[in-house]
């Protein structure tokens, strides 16, 4: 793989990774929570600029985009899901810690 190319994939992965999660974060929040929090939420919109700066920490702890990584497909998912496991424990964590009672009982 030449060093265009790498560095073409490593971008594209990156893009493709946080626009997959800002579409599945907005698609959940309008077919479940339609109707239930009045849409100028502060609470959401720090949510979500959380679980972006989340992810790229992740990715940049676990090295997910580096070249020896994306040149061998096992690798790659290997470490997406060390990546992802990190990604969920933050998450849970910052639901935990930040006493944002919209955001945590929404679902009970």
């Amino acid at each position: 793989m030449n060093q265009a190319f790498a560095i073409l994939a490593k971008i594209i992965f990156a893009f493709l990774d946080l626009l997959v999660l800002n579409v599945v974060y907005f698609l959940l929040r309008w077919f479940i929570l339609e109707g239930h929090v009045s849409s100028d939420s502060n609470e959401y919109f720090y949510f979500v600029i959380f679980l972006n700066a989340g992810w790229i920490i992740c990715c940049s702890i676990y090295n997910l985009y580096n070249s020896k990584f994306i040149k061998q497909f096992e690798r790659f998912i290997f470490r997406t899901l060390q990546t992802f496991s990190l990604f969920l424990v933050l998450t849970l964590l910052y639901l935990y810690f930040s006493r944002q009672i919209q955001i945590s009982r929404i679902f009970t």
